[in-house]
Order: C-alpha cells, then sequence, then structure tokens
C-alpha cells in the first residue's frame, strides 16, 4: 500500500510526535511527499527536530520518501496540494490531507483522500487508539497546532459507538 501525505497533515502528526499512527493504521514503513511538501515543512520552526525522517533515497530506511515532482501552477490550490494529487495518482496511493477544497479535488479524480478526522476515526474504529488517547491527541493538535475540529467532527471522533 502506498500513502502520500500533504503538509498540513503531516505537519499537525509531526508536531504531536503521533506520525507513527500513519504506519500502523496503513500496516506500511514508509510514506511518500513530494518535494513541494518538504520545502513547505522547512520553513516550519520545528523541522530541524524532524528533518531526520525524510530522504530522497529509496534505499535508505527513512520514514518520509521524498518524490521530485514536477507541477504546473495553479491558482486554487498549493503547490504541495497539487503535487500531493499528482503523486498519489501516479502510485494509485491513499492521499492523507486536510484541504476540504483539495480533497474535494483529489475525490474528483478518483482518488481515496481521508482528512485528519477520517484518519484518526478509522484509528479509533482499529483499536490503535482508546478514546483517552483520542482525547490527548485532540488536546495535543489545539495546543500545538492551533487545530481545531468542527463540532460534528470532535463529537464523532469521541463517541462511544
Amino acid at each position: 500500500m502506498i500513502v502520500v501525505v500533504d503538509t498540513g497533515f503531516i505537519s499537525s502528526m509531526l508536531k504531536i510526535n503521533r506520525i507513527e499512527l500513519i504506519f500502523r493504521l496503513f500496516e506500511i514503513e514508509q510514506i511518500l511527499a513530494p518535494i513541494q511538501v518538504l520545502e513547505e515543512i522547512q520553513k516550519s520552526p520545528f523541522f530541524m527536530s524532524v528533518a531526520y525522517l525524510f530522504s530522497y533515497d529509496k534505499e535508505n530506511i527513512s520514514k518520509i520518501l521524498v518524490i521530485p515532482m514536477e507541477i504546473s501552477s495553479n491558482q486554487t490550490f498549493g503547490k504541495g496540494e497539487m503535487a500531493c494529487i499528482k503523486l498519489a495518482k501516479e502510485k494509485n496511493g491513499i492521499l492523507l490531507i486536510d484541504d476540504k477544497k483539495a480533497l474535494e479535488k483529489a475525490e474528483k479524480e478518483g482518488l481515496v483522500a481521508i482528512s485528519l478526522a477520517s484518519f484518526l476515526l478509522m484509528c479509533k474504529k482499529t483499536e490503535i487508539v482508546s478514546n483517552i488517547e483520542l482525547k490527548i491527541i485532540l488536546t495535543d493538535l489545539k495546543n500545538k497546532d492551533y487545530y481545531v475540529f468542527s463540532k460534528g467532527e470532535e463529537e464523532a471522533i469521541l463517541s462511544d459507538d
């Protein structure tokens, strides 16, 4: 299985130190990110603490394999989003992306695209995380990434069903 990550999604997971959930849920050892995602993340103040996770070398056992991608400019979507959609299409991969418009575009192009809320629900349903862990994750996302889910998303994530 191939999993491609967009900047916002991977940034959130890195900031709360929960990248392992991606590997556990999809039972993979490496995820793909286009070079445009790396370029965007390199601008973040936390990048130096996670730089070791990224590699251009397929033989390297890094967690995130960076793939060179050429894309045309787009006024609606960012470079990272466009490159992720293109890479996921080329590799027939699952796309982890949190921008709603980009997610809709990916789905219209026939991709399996998963938002952060849907990802956490999948982790819950497969019992990778408990409700207690989910509460901690939501608090960490709010405090470390200023990420706030809609009331409906939060209720779905934390419900006992």
